[in-house]
C-alpha cells in the first residue's frame, strides 16, 4: 500500500515538473518573437517596408520577423495616386534629347543627375526614357512623392502617347525640406511598372554628394563617393 502511495506521489511530482517546464518554454518562446526583420544586413522594424526584397513588389516586415510581399500592381490598385503627396512639391518635366542623341552612351531607363539642398529646398533631377511625338512633344504627366522615415520615393503619372523613344528631364523640388536626417535619407524613383531606381548618394556634414563626386574631408583627407560609400585617403602633398 505504501508503495502505491509512493508511486502516486512520484507521478504527481513528474506531472507538476512537466507543467512548470512547459510554462517556462512558453515564456522563452514569447521572448524569442522577433520585433524586426533582417534583410541584406539591415534591420527593418515591424510594419515598415523592406526595401529591395523582391522586385516588382511591396514587402512589409510582419510579426515573427516574416517579410510579406504584395505585387506592386495590387498595391497600387489599393492606393489611389492622390494619396501620394503633392503639397510642397514643384514638379517640372521637359524634352531633353532623342534616344540617338546621347553620343553613343549606354542609357538606363532612369538616371539621377543631381541631388542637392539649397535654402532648405531639396532639389532632385533625373533623366528618364519615355516616348515622345515626332515633334518632340512630351506626354502630360504629374509628379508625386512620399516621405517615410527619411525614405523619399518619387513618382510620375504619365498620359502615354505613341511615338519615338526619347529622354526626358524630370525635376522635383521639395519645398522647406526640414525632415533631413543624414543617417537615414534614401531617394528612390518608382516608375509606372514598379521598377525602383535608388540614388547612389553620400552625405557628409549635411551635404549630399552624387556618385563619383570628390570632396575635402577632415584631417587633410580627399574623399570620393563610391556607390553610396565615402572612401577617403590622405591628400598627396607636393614636395
Amino acid at each position: 500500500m505504501k508503495d502505491n502511495f509512493k508511486l502516486i506521489a512520484i507521478t504527481i511530482v513528474f506531472v507538476l515538473t512537466g507543467l512548470v517546464l512547459a510554462f517556462i518554454s512558453l515564456g522563452d518562446a514569447d521572448l524569442d518573437v522577433f520585433d524586426y526583420c533582417t534583410f541584406d544586413g539591415t534591420k527593418f522594424p515591424l510594419n515598415e517596408e523592406v526595401l529591395g526584397y523582391l522586385e516588382g513588389s511591396i514587402c512589409i516586415c510582419a510579426e515573427g520577423g516574416i517579410v510579406e510581399c504584395m505585387p506592386l500592381e495590387t498595391y497600387e490598385s489599393s492606393e489611389e495616386s492622390q494619396d501620394l503627396k503633392k503639397d510642397g512639391l514643384n514638379f517640372e518635366y521637359s524634352y531633353l534629347t532623342g534616344i540617338g542623341g546621347n553620343n553613343g552612351e549606354i542609357f538606363f531607363d532612369t538616371n539621377f543627375t543631381n541631388i542637392s539642398i539649397d535654402d532648405e529646398d531639396l532639389h532632385i533631377t533625373l533623366e528618364q526614357m519615355q516616348t515622345c511625338s515626332e515633334t518632340n512633344s512630351v506626354s502630360e504627366q504629374q509628379g508625386f512623392y512620399e516621405n517615410v522615415n527619411g525614405i523619399i520615393k518619387l513618382y510620375n503619372e504619365i498620359e502615354p502617347e505613341e511615338g519615338m523613344d526619347c529622354i526626358i528631364e524630370l525635376k522635383y523640388i521639395l519645398k522647406d525640406f526640414t525632415e533631413f536626417d543624414s543617417d537615414k535619407i534614401q531617394i528612390i524613383f518608382v516608375d509606372e511598372n514598379g521598377l525602383q531606381t535608388y540614388a547612389s548618394i553620400c552625405v557628409y556634414k549635411d551635404i549630399i554628394y552624387m556618385n563619383e563626386d570628390v570632396f575635402k574631408g577632415s584631417d587633410d583627407m580627399i574623399c570620393i563617393c563610391e556607390e553610396g560609400e565615402i572612401v577617403c585617403e590622405e591628400e598627396l602633398l607636393s614636395d
